[in-house]
């Protein structure tokens, strides 16, 4: 199956990974074997924060986020938290800041959880929200 990568402000995860200052190869290795990765790095005025949403190879779902002012970068903010489905549906739904600029990219990534197959815990297939 294709990786799919959507990153605004980033060239590549390999970007990525720098900006994060990700040095735990575990977690190097998540991002690179990754389906899908959808995110953004906003830079204002010397400011940035940075939202992102991961589909690792195993089929589980990571948001991380981080800022920053002008005195330091992204460097030791991935701690990326685990996400359901349905609670990343209900941010997109909801139009969640960062979410709401990127509804195809993450209906995407939401897609390839459901051709992988779903869980016991999901009981009906991913429907695009129109």
């Amino acid at each position: 199956m294709k990786k799919y990568t959507k990153l605004e402000g980033w060239d590549d995860r390999e970007a990525m990974i720098r900006d994060f200052v990700i040095v735990d190869e575990a977690d190097v290795t998540v991002i690179r074997k990754a389906r899908a990765v959808v995110g953004e790095y906003v830079r204002e005025d010397y400011e940035g924060s940075a939202h992102v949403l991961v589909l690792t190879e195993n089929g589980k779902l990571l948001e991380n986020y981080g800022s920053h002012c002008s005195c330091f970068g992204l460097e030791d903010q991935w701690k990326p938290n685990k996400v359901s489905v349905k609670y990343t549906q209900k941010q997109l739904h909801n139009g969640h800041s960062w979410m709401s600029k990127h509804v195809q990219p993450i209906r995407t990534l939401l897609s390839k959880v459901a051709l992988k197959g779903r869980t016991k815990h999901e009981s009906r297939p991913i429907q695009p929200e129109g």
